[in-house]
C-alpha cells in the first residue's frame, strides 16, 4: 500500500507551515505533526505541563489561532529550571510573556506554578490536549501523569517528550511502554523522540475509524515525513545560524578595517603634520628674515629722510637769514632816500622863487577849473 492510496491520512497542508517562533530547542522537529495534529483534533483546550522557553507551547498557539472555535491554550512551569533543562533566571519567563501577551492575548495564559499546584484550577475532562514535559525521571512523570489524567476529556490526545532518551536519569520511556500498549498511539523516533496516546474515548475511537486502514509500510513512511520536515526547520536554523555567524564575522571584519583606516589615517595625519611642521618653520624663519631686512631697510630710509630733512632745514634758515638781512638793508636805503628827498622838498618851498611864482599857480589852477566847466 502506497502512502496517498488512501483519502484519509494524518497529513494536510498544516503541517507544512513555518513556525513565527523559529528558536532551537529539542522539540523544533515536531513543529509539524503538531500543526496537523491541532488542526484535526480541534481542541477546546490545551495545556503544557513544562514551558521553558516556550517553543513548543508557541506552536501549539499559533495552531489553535488557526481554528474556528475558541481554544485556550495553558502553559505551566515555574520558570526556575531543573537539572534536565538547565536553571535559569526570570528573564525566560519575561520574554515569553511578553510574546505571548502581544500575539495571543485572547487565549493564551502562562501559569507560574508547580505542576501538583496548578492542577487545582482545571475542572476534570476539560482538557483536549496535554502535553508532558516538565522533569524527565520516571518517578516526576508518572506522578504527573497520576495528577492530570482525571483533568482529560473524552477528545483527549496525551504527548509525552523525549521518549527516544534513555541517560542522564530520563524515564519517560518506561511510562510510555507502559501506557502505548493499552491506547492507540503513535511514536516518532527523531527529536528525542514524541509519543502521542489517543487516550480520549472519543479521540480514540476516530483515530482507528479514519487511520485503522494504513499499513505498516504507511506508518513507516508517515514517520519518515515528519521527520523530514523536522528536520527541514533544524537546517532552517542551521542555516539561519551561519548566516547571522556570517554577519557577526562582516561586521567584526569591518569594524577591524575601520580600526585600521582609522590608525593609518592617524598615522598619515601625524607624518604630515611633521612635514606641515618643518614647511611652517621654514615659511616662518624665511619670513623672520624678510622681517629683519625690511626692517633695516625702513631703517636706512628714515635716516636718510633725517638727513634730507635736516639740510633742508639749514638751508631754508639760511635763506630766511638773508631774505631779513636783505629787508632791512633795503628799507634802511629807502629811509635814507626819503629823508633825502624831503629835505630837498624843504628847500625848494624855502626859496625866493617859489614864493614869486605862487599867485601864477593860483591863476593856472583856475584857468584848468573854467575849462573844466566849459566842457561839460
Amino acid at each position: 500500500m502506497t502512502l496517498m492510496s488512501r483519502t484519509y491520512f494524518p497529513f494536510s497542508s498544516a503541517a507544512l507551515r513555518t513556525p513565527r517562533w523559529l528558536e532551537h530547542s529539542a522539540w523544533v522537529e515536531h513543529s509539524p505533526f503538531s500543526f496537523w495534529l491541532v488542526s484535526w483534533l480541534r481542541p477546546r483546550s490545551i495545556v503544557e505541563l513544562g514551558v521553558h522557553t516556550g517553543y513548543s507551547y508557541l506552536t501549539f498557539c499559533q495552531a489553535a489561532s488557526s481554528l474556528e472555535g475558541k481554544c485556550s491554550v495553558f502553559g505551566v512551569d515555574t520558570w526556575e529550571g531543573d537539572e534536565h533543562a538547565g536553571f535559569y533566571n526570570s528573564a525566560v519567563y519575561d520574554t515569553l510573556r511578553s510574546y505571548v501577551n502581544e500575539n495571543y492575548p485572547s487565549f493564551g495564559s502562562l501559569i507560574k506554578s508547580k505542576f501538583s499546584d496548578a492542577v487545582q484550577n482545571f475542572q476534570d475532562e476539560t482538557i483536549d490536549l496535554i502535553h508532558f514535559d516538565g522533569h524527565h525521571s520516571f518517578e516526576s512523570v508518572s506522578e504527573d501523569w497520576s495528577e492530570w489524567r482525571s483533568k482529560l476529556s473524552k477528545n483527549s490526545v496525551v504527548l509525552f517528550h523525549d521518549t527516544n532518551v534513555y541517560d542522564r536519569d530520563f524515564g519517560v520511556y518506561k511510562l510510555w511502554n507502559s501506557l502505548s500498549s493499552d491506547y492507540p498511539s503513535l511514536a516518532f523516533p527523531h527529536g528525542y523522540g514524541l509519543g502521542v496516546l489517543f487516550y480520549g474515548e472519543t479521540a480514540s475511537q476516530r483515530w482507528k475509524e479514519e487511520f485503522s486502514h494504513l499499513g505498516a509500510g504507511d506508518w513507516n513512511g508517515l514517520l519518515q515525513l515528519y521527520a523530514r520536515l523536522g528536520r527541514g526547520l533544524s537546517l532552517q536554523l542551521q542555516i539561519r545560524d551561519v548566516q547571522r555567524s556570517a554577519e557577526t564575522e562582516v561586521q567584526q571584519a569591518r569594524q577591524e578595517f575601520a580600526r585600521d583606516l582609522e590608525a593609518q589615517r592617524g598615522a598619515l595625519t601625524d607624518e604630515a603634520r611633521a612635514v606641515f611642521a618643518d614647511k611652517l618653520t621654514a615659511i616662518e624663519s624665511d619670513y623672520q628674515s624678510a622681517l629683519a631686512e625690511g626692517s633695516d631697510k625702513l631703517t636706512a630710509l628714515e635716516n636718510a629722510h633725517q638727513n634730507a630733512l635736516s639740510k633742508n632745514t639749514a638751508k631754508l634758515a639760511a635763506m630766511e637769514g638773508a631774505y631779513q638781512s636783505a629787508l632791512v638793508n633795503n628799507t634802511a636805503d629807502l629811509r635814507a632816500k626819503l629823508h633825502e628827498a624831503t629835505a630837498e622838498l624843504e628847500a625848494m618851498r624855502s626859496s625866493a622863487s617859489w614864493r614869486m611864482t605862487s599867485s601864477y599857480r593860483s591863476i593856472g589852477s583856475a584857468i584848468k577849473s573854467i575849462m573844466k566847466s566849459s566842457t561839460k
